[in-house]
């Protein structure tokens, strides 16, 4: 094949389908070919793979992960509305003892006679019902404290028991059923609010305002005398914290 000024030209001496190349007078020769580094490639896949494996393992313990909060969850939701059943059930017997006891104090301020009276208090145990290790502690304690309180005034009432009337310790008995069926009644609602449960009709509701009526009225009686009124201690202390003021006045002799 000649050339004439750069351009090309078949050389008709050129077996058919066959061309041979010259450009300005530069042999075009082929550059050889490098065998691949196949160790190098396969360490490389295998560090692909091992990212990949890794990665999947992380998604996949972040999933079971999710599953395993959601189901402990579940778990807690559960404990939780049977310990606000039992709350409930609490508050409905603290409200419904506190009908009894209004009526044992009208008759003995009708008759002035003191005589005893068989009346079945409200208590509660949880002893083998709640599993509390599944709970967290500050929810525990918050549940727990509620009846070892209600159980302490018990044995304050038991100390002054000498130096008591009949009257007297029905007085304290109303005060403290009310203040702890309070309690037991908010807990439930709290609990039922935390775990997205409505509430039971209007039960607690109705306790609650019991409950707060009978508060509200020794909390009147003790601002009207200047705290000269018999009170529990939980009562006497749950006034000086919303009254300072209190704390010099209300009587040390409960």
């Amino acid at each position: 094949m000649d050339t004439d000024h750069g351009r090309i030209r078949p050389d008709r001496g050129a077996d058919a389908g066959c061309v041979a190349v010259q450009l300005s007078g530069v042999r075009m020769s082929a550059t050889p070919v490098t065998e691949p580094n196949w160790l190098l490639i396969i360490l490389s896949s295998a560090a692909v793979s091992a990212t990949i494996t890794v990665g999947w393992n992380f998604i996949a313990k972040l999933i079971d992960s999710h599953k395993e909060k959601k189901k402990q969850n579940h778990v807690h939701a559960l404990i939780k509305l049977e310990i606000a059943y039992i709350l409930e059930r609490f508050a409905e017997d603290c409200s419904n003892t506190l009908a009894s006891i209004e009526e044992i104090l009208a008759e003995f301020s009708e008759n002035h006679e003191e005589q005893s009276y068989d009346l079945k208090l409200p208590s509660i145990s949880f002893e083998g019902e709640i599993e509390w290790k599944n709970l967290p502690v500050e929810f525990v304690a918050e549940v727990k404290d509620v009846f070892r309180d209600y159980n302490a005034v018990e044995y304050w009432m038991k100390s002054v028991w000498d130096i008591s009337d009949h009257f007297d310790m029905w007085i304290y008995q109303k005060q403290r059923i009310a203040l702890y069926g309070q309690r037991a009644c908010e807990l439930a609602l709290k609990i039922r609010a935390d775990i997205k449960v409505n509430a039971r009709g209007d039960s607690m509701e109705f306790c609650k305002d019991h409950f707060e009526l009978i508060i509200n009225h020794y909390e009147r009686s003790a601002l009207k005398r200047s705290g000269k009124v018999d009170l529990i201690p939980d009562l006497r202390n749950l006034f000086i914290k919303r009254h300072p003021n209190l704390k010099k006045r209300i009587t040390e002799e409960m």
